[in-house]
């Protein structure tokens, strides 16, 4: 099992270093790869069983958002391609959307995946997580134990 985590040095709020490295404990025979910043992911070009992506500031959604944005149709080709699952964590969801609209009112836009767009409101924390493989979501309201049985389910 191959298994590429996205942008760690910027997804990494709520403890998300530890549920990697917990994922790593859980899965020891697993190839793990973290795909940097300025570096293309690795699942647009090479076979890949999971896709990991932590929770972010929403200064960093915009920086990630910069770079994902010119890679959309390579990305939704590997979505529909249903090879690999795709385990979006905390606001890390939000990318899929059609926009997240910050507080002033102003838009940022996102892939436009999902058909759905995000609201920035201060002092408001949503835990939530997303499970896609192909084009059929599934949704989570969960913190972690149970997300994880999930994913370890659909793997199966």
């Amino acid at each position: 099992m191959k298994i590429e985590i996205l942008y760690p040095e910027l997804c990494t709020l709520y403890g998300d270093k530890g549920n990697m490295q917990y994922l790593k404990l859980c899965l020891p025979d697993a190839e793990f790869v973290e795909t940097t910043l300025n570096a293309k992911p690795l699942f647009l070009t090479e076979d890949i069983d999971l896709v990991y992506m932590c929770s972010m500031s929403e200064k960093s959604q915009e920086v990630i958002l910069s770079r994902l944005l010119p890679l959309k149709e390579e990305i939704f080709r590997a979505f529909d391609a249903e090879k690999t699952v795709f385990f979006f964590v905390g606001n890390a969801l939000e990318l899929l959307g059609k926009y997240i609209k910050r507080e002033d009112g102003s838009k940022v836009e996102a892939l436009a995946y999902l058909n759905s767009y995000s609201v920035r409101r201060q002092n408001s924390m949503i835990l939530h997580c997303l499970v896609i493989q192909a084009v059929s979501p599934i949704h989570l309201e969960s913190r972690s134990r149970r997300a994880f049985v999930r994913l370890r389910w659909e793997l199966v």
